[in-house]
């Protein structure tokens, strides 16, 4: 288990001292500094739960300490305690104005010093936790839970941005929609798992073969689609050609059982005119039917035979 790392920074060494046996426990690792500069130069190079800062220090004073801490761990919820002789409440508000989260005045009793510190470490730990709940959520809005890849909703909110963005510049703009081909016989013969096995696995095969500025997604079921900015009917029918090379010599693994797929593919393009997402979609779907009812692993697009 990991231990909490606290930075304890004065530039009084008997203080110091003091801190370090008041805090001495075997879940705490303790870091100390005698001045700003060593301060910055710890936090820099690795990470800190939480700091104890004083303010009258030499050199850089505490509260420009304070303000280059916040600023270096910026997004990493670092809790700053500042431990000061300084009573008056301009200086109190100066520091919890800078980010401080705590002011403790000099001299302090142990009991209290450690209930603060703990109360702090509580907060960020569940600060950490609902972040994490967080983006967990924000992923399982706009990715496919079974594939990882993007899901149908966010698609049709990329589509709009995209087409948007390619009416703007007259840009050329692809939407290919694929579909495993004879996908409910691998579920009939092998079972679900291996269906969602080979779902995975086209999953990672797409997301692998894209570029950046592509969009890959999971339209329902054993369908597909990449969004293909920048990219003409010629260049898409290449693309989708190199594509389906790479999953027919592809083999899915399934309880030591090889798998083998093929997938059709239809295209549509904006052909550099306005056009609606859910024309471009169902041009595709058409060209997809087709490609499926003239004999499967094949490309049909809009413009090209």
């Amino acid at each position: 288990m990991n231990k909490t790392r606290i930075l304890i920074v004065d530039d009084e060494k008997d203080m110091v001292d003091v801190i370090c046996e008041v805090l001495s426990t075997s879940s705490y690792e303790l870091l100390t500094a005698l001045s700003g500069e060593e301060a910055l130069q710890i936090i820099e190079k690795q990470t800190v739960d939480i700091v104890l800062l004083d303010l009258n220090m030499p050199g850089i004073g505490g509260y420009e300490v304070c303000r280059r801490i916040k600023k270096l761990t910026e997004g990493a919820l670092t809790p700053i305690i500042v431990l000061s002789s300084n009573s008056q409440e301009v200086d109190k508000v100066a520091a919890l104005s800078l980010g401080a989260v705590d002011y403790i005045t000099k001299p302090f009793s142990p009991g209290e010093l450690r209930a603060r510190v703990q109360t702090q470490l509580k907060l960020k730990n569940m600060h950490e936790d609902l972040y994490k709940q967080r983006s967990a959520m924000s992923k399982l809005v706009i990715h496919d839970e079974l594939t990882g890849i993007y899901n149908r909703r966010y698609l049709l909110t990329r589509l709009d941005e995209e087409l948007a963005r390619a009416s703007r510049y007259r840009s050329p703009l692809v939407c290919m929609m694929m579909d495993i081909d004879d996908f409910k016989m691998i579920n009939d013969t092998h079972g679900h798992q291996a269906g969602d096995v080979v779902l995975k696995g086209i999953s990672v095969l797409l997301r692998n073969f894209v570029r950046e500025t592509d969009v890959v997604a999971r339209y329902g079921g054993e369908e597909f689609v990449i969004i293909l900015p920048e990219t003409d009917i010629p260049g898409a029918v290449a693309f989708a050609e190199r594509l389906m090379e790479s999953i027919r010599n592809h083999t899915f693994t399934y309880q030591d059982k090889n798998l083998n797929v093929t997938m059709s593919i239809g295209i549509s393009s904006n052909q550099n005119t306005e056009i609606s997402k859910e024309t471009l979609i169902n041009e595709a779907d058409t060209c997809l039917y087709k490609a499926k009812n003239e004999g499967k692993n094949r490309i049909k697009a809009s413009s090209w035979q």
